[in-house]
């Protein structure tokens, strides 16, 4: 199985046309997502370690939730969820996750999506390409292959 950039992009178009009550449900909601999301990723993290990648995710998030500087802290709370999911892919992959930011900031500065539909995409497609940067060794020896 490979990521699945459009169900991402769904389920963050979901939770910004209606938006949940409070930063907590939000910082779930958005770790939900993403879990769903590397649930496919390959080389695969063991299911344990994706619970608690989004587990960490969704604290990280309600922080960065929290601030009126979100774009740092979620670029925190992803290089957070990049390394668990990297960690998870032991023993039988050597992992190198994602480098650099997310992109944030930049997503944060106007102009604006006009519409839910393309600031999910315009979110999905950065955390996409973010996270196809990982790679991974196979332990019995190769070339490293990138995460998808």
């Amino acid at each position: 199985m490979t990521l699945n950039k459009a169900t991402l992009k769904s389920d963050l178009e979901d939770i910004a046309k209606d938006p949940p009550a409070t930063t907590a449900l939000c910082a779930k909601a958005w770790a939900d997502a993403v879990g769903a999301y590397v649930t496919d990723l390959t080389p695969p993290p063991t299911p344990a370690s994706i619970t608690a990648a989004t587990a960490a995710l969704e604290a990280a998030l309600l922080s960065a939730f929290g601030t009126s500087a979100a774009a740092a802290s979620m670029e925190t709370a992803f290089t957070t969820l990049g390394a668990a999911l990297g960690t998870g892919m032991l023993p039988a992959f050597t992992a190198t996750p994602p480098s650099g930011p997310v992109g944030f900031a930049t997503l944060f500065t106007p102009p604006f999506p006009t519409t839910h539909s393309a600031a999910a995409q315009a979110m999905a497609d950065a955390i996409h390409a973010w996270t196809t940067t990982g790679t991974a060794v196979p332990a019995a020896g190769g070339a490293a292959v990138p995460w998808a």
